[in-house]
């Protein structure tokens, strides 16, 4: 009779519940606990093995935030110096009836509300008889104003934006907002589109921690989302 061969190893006896069989690079099977809720695995930082953590990218979805309560302003105080770069998308953005939208920075938990807002608009809009294009401009404002014209009440003719903050953190350069939306002028009945920038003036030693968008008068309907991402 031939003698036995070298015992194989016992898997199921080397690995607890739920943990992931691999070779060491002794020879030996050993096993990869699972990791916590939301964590993938990945080679760890010595590339001699292998670890959980949790999710990280260069462009990240930092939260959200939902109107309600006919609010008649948004603070989001959302930057830091986590993120070079920032990125708010407005969706389903309607007033109690014809109210201008405007926007101020925030630093140290205030508005930075002096006279030194400038901003300038392309302006494109569609009425049922007809189109046209135009410009728009402020300079030495209290705040910047995000649309010409009066925000529409009906949910069908909601606003939507996309704003973007380039660097707001910075104490070396002036604070910039870059602006495109598309919003049913209220007063004069019209699609507008608005591609435009504004821009803080003030202080630019100073780092903006965030921003607020009001209106001139009455409030914002709810269930106008603000969705807000850090760019590295």
């Amino acid at each position: 009779m031939s003698s036995a061969g070298t015992n194989g190893t016992d898997v199921a006896a080397t690995l607890n519940n739920k943990e992931i069989a691999f070779k060491t690079n002794a020879g030996a099977v050993d096993g990869i606990p699972i990791g916590s809720a939301g964590e993938f695995l990945k080679v760890n930082s010595g590339a001699t093995g292998y670890e959980y953590g949790a999710v990280s990218s260069d462009f990240v979805k930092i939260g959200s935030t939902t109107t309600s309560g006919n609010a008649t302003s948004v603070t989001l105080d959302i930057f830091n110096n986590t993120y070079k770069n920032y990125v708010v998308y407005v969706n389903d953005l309607t007033s109690s009836g014809g109210d201008q939208l405007y926007m101020r920075f925030r630093s140290s938990g205030g508005d930075e509300s002096g006279s030194a807002y400038t901003a300038s608009w392309g302006h494109s809009y569609r009425t049922s008889g007809g189109d046209g294009m135009d410009s728009h401009s402020q300079w030495n404002s209290s705040a910047i104003r995000l649309a010409h014209n009066g925000i529409a009440n009906q949910t069908a003719y909601a606003g939507q934006y996309v704003l973007t903050f380039p660097n707001p953190s910075s104490t070396t350069s002036y604070k910039t907002m870059l602006m495109h939306c598309t919003q049913w002028n209220a007063s004069e009945s019209q699609l507008d589109n608005y591609m435009g920038a504004g821009t803080y003036v003030n202080n630019s030693s100073t780092a903006i921690t965030g921003f607020k968008i009001y209106l001139g008068g009455g409030y914002i309907n709810n269930g106008a989302t603000f969705s807000y991402y850090g760019i590295k």
